[in-house]
């Protein structure tokens, strides 16, 4: 006894598949798919679910995309407020050492100027650039590379 197969399109990907004859459903090799074949000559009554194709990969997937995407942005809520704090607390600094300064040239003109030559421009000025290496680092605000995001 021989077998007949045809070929068949899936109706979900467009797949072309072999399937036997005398067969009334096939799962489709490519996406997975129920497929259910009838002859045009006869009525089938199919139950909610099966005609209905639920993609619960697809689901579980977009799960998974919202919790990384959130953590994502949890991430950079805390580097934002890190970098805050880390700016804030340099600013801080920099006003005491600047009163320091002015109330020391105040007083004595001659350490006033010391201090402010030699020690409160230096500290400034190397202190910002640290600060601000620091805060680059930290990071939180860069855009994602192209390879790594998703099509929608």
């Amino acid at each position: 006894m021989s077998v007949t197969v045809v070929s068949i399109k899936c109706p979900e990907c467009g797949a072309s598949q072999p399937v036997e004859e005398s067969r009334n459903i096939c799962f489709c090799s490519y996406c997975g798919a129920k497929i259910l074949i009838v002859n045009e000559n006869e009525h089938v009554y199919r139950r909610y679910d099966e005609y209905h194709h639920i993609d619960e990969a697809g689901i579980r997937r977009a799960e998974a995309d919202k919790e990384i995407r959130l953590k994502e942005i949890e991430r950079a809520e805390k580097n934002d407020k890190t970098k805050r704090i880390i700016a804030l607390s340099w600013l801080g600094f920099c006003l005491i050492l600047i009163i320091a300064t002015v109330v020391l040239y105040i007083v004595d003109f001659d350490i006033g100027i010391v201090l402010l030559v030699y020690v409160c421009l230096p500290v400034l000025i190397g202190g910002s650039i640290v600060v601000t290496k620091i805060v680059k680092k930290i990071g939180g605000n860069e855009e994602i590379p192209k390879e790594k995001r998703r099509k929608r």
